[in-house]
Order: structure tokens, then sequence, then C-alpha cells
């Protein structure tokens, strides 16, 4: 059976260390300000894995793709996601830059459940959110960056039953009582 977990080690101002296991091999990576918080980049590729299919007129199939990047101080890391069924393919690059040059340090490629990695995500979300707090993970994160809730409760499938028929507009109340309800199932 294939492993898949996601961990943040640390979250302080201006840095993310993050570890994932992909398949049983442990990556980590010392992610900076300077590019996009790894978790809340997850959760983001996560919902355009499961959302945001692309047309593909010549094959007459839908495509689910998305990618991350992070980067470090010196390097970054780059992950490209494209979901076919329940499998995840992963591409993985890490490079360090030395005087403005990237030197490709890796180049790795996977093949995960999607399910398996997207579950990894809402629960490490839902463990840094307890932890954290929504202010205290804006106030942790360099530049105050927002947790991205609204993309992360339409993944957990929170929302939907809380709108009018044909309305945009949502209950604030019914969304809060359904995160409680939530945070107790998932303890």
């Amino acid at each position: 059976m294939e492993r898949v977990g996601i961990q943040v080690k640390s979250l302080c101002y201006g840095s993310e260390e993050i570890e994932m296991l992909l398949n049983g091999e442990r990556i980590g990576f010392h992610a900076s300000y300077m590019g996009q918080e790894p978790l809340a980049s997850l959760v983001q590729a996560v919902y355009e894995l499961e959302e945001c299919g692309v047309s593909d007129m010549d094959n007459d199939e839908v495509r689910y793709e998305s990618e991350v990047g992070w980067l470090s101080e010196p390097g970054f890391l780059s992950m490209g996601f494209k979901r076919i069924d329940d499998t995840l393919h992963i591409h993985l690059k890490t490079a360090d830059e030395f005087e403005c040059k990237a030197i490709m340090m890796e180049e790795l490629r996977f093949c995960v459940s999607f399910k398996a990695f997207k579950d990894a995500v809402i629960r490490e979300s839902m463990r840094v959110l307890r932890e954290y707090g929504i202010k205290g993970y804006y106030e942790s994160w360099g530049d105050h960056r927002d947790f991205p809730l609204a993309t992360f409760l339409t993944l957990m499938g929170i929302g939907s039953e809380c709108k009018d028929d044909d309305s945009i507009k949502s209950c604030f109340e019914d969304e809060c009582k359904m995160i409680m309800e939530l945070t107790k199932k998932t303890k």
C-alpha cells in the first residue's frame, strides 16, 4: 500500500519547514516568505485538481492539472501535478541558486492516489489550523497571508448546504457551526 503524508514541521515568521512522504520517500523543504506558502499552495492545488478540469478538444477528455513553486534562500522546489481518475502524477524538481544561475539538484516523479494525497493535505491543514488558529496562521507567515479557508471548506464539502437556491451568498453562522462539528469529528 502506498504511503502519502504531509507534515508542517515548523511555521514561524517568514519560513515554513514542510515534509512530504510520497510512496515511502521523504522530501523535506524549508520555504521562505519570498514564495508561496507550501501548505496553502497544496490546498489550492488539490482544489484545482478536483474542481478545475480543462477540456481537451482533441481527445474529448478533461484534464486536471496544477503546479506549485516554493522558494528558499537559496533555491526552489517546483511540483507539477496531473490527475487522471484517482491517479496523481507528481513531477518534482529542486534547484539551488548559485550566483543567479539555477543548478538542478534533483528531479523526481511519483504516482500516488489522488484521494490519499487530498486526505493528507486536509489532515495536515486541520492540524495546523488547530495548532495556530486562523489569526495565528496569518501572523506566523511572512507578509501576513491568510490561510485559504474558503477553498479548504470547499474541499471539505462545507458551504454548499449553506446557500439559498440560486444565491451566491452563504450563511456565516451555519458555516461556523459546520466547522466546529468538523473539528470535533477530526480530533
